[in-house]
């Protein structure tokens, strides 16, 4: 009897898959849509993990999942959703859709570009296409691929026309993320006025108005958005970006060289500054270095001994208007060498013209001790250097650096110079950027007086150039700046093959305390002292309050 009635029960079942398994993950999905219909998204997740649980290819369980996970910010599990669904059907449109915001919420930028690039590709039309190709623009824009999101928005704008709000939001906040801030500043003040309560549109004008240099007003939008959204992520972060610049700062700094000529160099000193109002700075730093160089080098001292120097500075900037910036300081220097030594006034002036947000001029002229060479300093060669560059960015892939110099010694000398720098953005990433020029450098002296410096009648470098940059987080970043090609003086016959490269971790840019490594290394390239060979490194330690 016991027989019979176990052979019974295992074959009720058996039979219990084929009909009341349906029925029970039927019963956990509703159970899930009153959970989440209650706003109870914790419980709905429970629920419809037992759904999927017992039936894992169920297109409608998968979807529900994957909108509770988005509610709750678990973007990973709606991604593996979607994809699961994608498994069993690549033309599901809801999931397809789905996959690509996922990813982009949780931050898997590259990926989520793929999917969009994807979707739009096979849905040109449709319900959600408008929608889809806006969120491609706006996930192409946080990866810093701002050309290509702008490229987007055009594309949209033949489509759908430019009427649509939600375009014109975007395109005004993609153009003030990609430096353009008077373009974003255009695009933005006429949607602002249909809604000027609207956070999104208020934290874009603040943007906009700190990046063209109108920083009263932007701390006003700060303020306006405290009250309209306090506390909200995007708020926080716009009150960092505004309010950073402007905070008292104190950095304290040290750094070091050496060359094949022999030359070394140790500095160490700290500045500082503080603002006294919104378009205004105040700043004052101290130096002092070292220079030693083998005896009988040609660069060393009289006596083969180090020499001494240091500098007392006070400067002050300003903004008379939105589209220039004027700052000067002024400072003393002092030489000691075996306590003797002269000093001398040195200042700097420079002044920037923000002609539009594809040009800027800057001149700058400056008075220094040229403290290239033991030998060089304790003569007390001074240079007075006058500076005029143009910066010029034609579109949002290109940036082209032309500048020119002319310089005077106090030794009668007197020097010129040119540079012409091309790049272009090859890359933009979630985590890295690439960009690739060339650059062309021109200098020559009146004379080599031989007295501690390199000073060819004639120069002339060529170079491929590279800037990468890791953002390792928003705080936290790796650039490496590289250059390599060939260089020849008066003194060669022909031209010779030569690099270099920068390095510098940056820790809490936005932070209190900032940290900057910095280390650089140059082979077979002419130094200021003359060598052909040098390396050096430094660090600052900047404490915001």
């Amino acid at each position: 009897m016991k027989t019979l009635l176990t052979v019974l029960w295992i074959l009720i079942l058996l039979s219990i898959p084929v009909t009341a398994l349906g029925q029970t993950a039927e019963v956990f999905y509703e159970e899930a849509c009153a959970h989440s219909t209650q706003g109870q998204p914790e419980a709905a997740l429970e629920a419809i993990e037992q759904a999927v649980a017992l039936a894992p290819d169920n297109a409608q369980y998968l979807l529900g999942r994957a909108q509770i996970a988005n509610w709750l910010g678990k973007y990973d599990l709606a991604r593996q959703s979607y994809q699961r669904i994608l498994d069993a059907n690549p033309d599901h449109r809801e999931a397809a859709l789905g996959r690509a915001r996922s990813t982009a919420w949780g931050g898997h930028l590259a990926a989520a570009t793929r999917y969009y690039r994807d979707y739009v590709a096979r849905y040109p039309a449709g319900p959600d296409a408008e929608a889809a190709r806006l969120e491609f623009a706006r996930v192409e824009s946080w990866q810093g691929d701002f050309a290509t999101a702008v490229e987007l928005l055009d594309t949209f704008r033949e489509d759908f026309g430019p009427d649509r709000p939600a375009y014109q939001e975007d395109r005004a906040r993609i153009f003030t993320a990609a430096d353009r801030p008077t373009t974003g500043l255009a695009l933005v003040e006429p949607l602002l006025r249909q809604k000027p309560q609207d956070p999104a549109l208020v934290g874009i004008r603040t943007l906009a108005l700190a990046g063209s240099g109108r920083p009263a007003a932007a701390l006003e939008g700060v303020e306006a958005l405290r009250d309209l959204a306090p506390g909200a992520p995007k708020t926080v972060e716009i009150e960092r970006i505004v309010t950073t610049p402007r905070r008292p700062v104190f950095t304290p700094h040290l750094s070091f060289y050496s060359d094949s000529d022999s030359v070394e160099r140790a500095e160490a000193g700290f500045d500082g500054g503080f603002s006294p109002s919104a378009a205004s700075r105040f700043t004052v730093g101290v130096s002092g270095d070292e220079l030693t160089a083998d005896p009988g080098s040609g660069l060393d001292s009289s006596d083969g001994e180090a020499v001494r120097s240091a500098e007392l500075w006070v400067g002050f900037g300003g903004r008379p208007s939105p589209k220039v910036w004027l700052e000067g300081r002024l400072g003393d220097a002092e030489i000691d060498h075996n306590g003797d030594g002269g000093d001398l006034l040195t200042y700097r002036a420079r002044a920037r013209f923000d002609f539009s947000d594809e040009v800027q001029l800057t001149l700058e002229s400056q008075r220094s001790f040229y403290a290239v060479s033991p030998k060089a300093l304790e003569l007390e060669i001074h240079r007075t250097a006058n500076r005029l560059g143009l910066h010029w960015t034609p579109d949002l892939r290109y940036t082209v650096e032309l500048s020119g110099g002319y310089d005077t010694f106090s030794d009668g000398n007197r020097y010129w110079e040119a540079v012409l720098a091309p790049r272009r953005a090859v890359l933009r990433r979630q985590g890295f950027n690439l960009d690739l020029g060339l650059r062309a450098w021109w200098f020559a002296f009146d004379d080599n007086p031989g007295n501690g410096y390199y000073a060819p009648e004639d120069y002339q470098r060529f170079t491929f150039t590279t800037f990468s940059y890791w953002k390792i987080s928003d705080n936290t970043g790796v650039s490496l700046v590289t250059g390599a090609g060939y260089f020849k003086d008066n003194t060669m016959d022909d031209f010779e093959f030569g690099g270099d490269a920068a390095l510098e971790l940056t820790v809490g840019v936005y932070r209190d305390w900032l940290l900057q490594l910095r280390a650089s290394y140059t082979e077979n390239t002419r130094q200021a002292s003359g060598a052909f060979d040098a390396w050096g490194g430094a660090i600052f330690l900047s404490r915001r309050f």
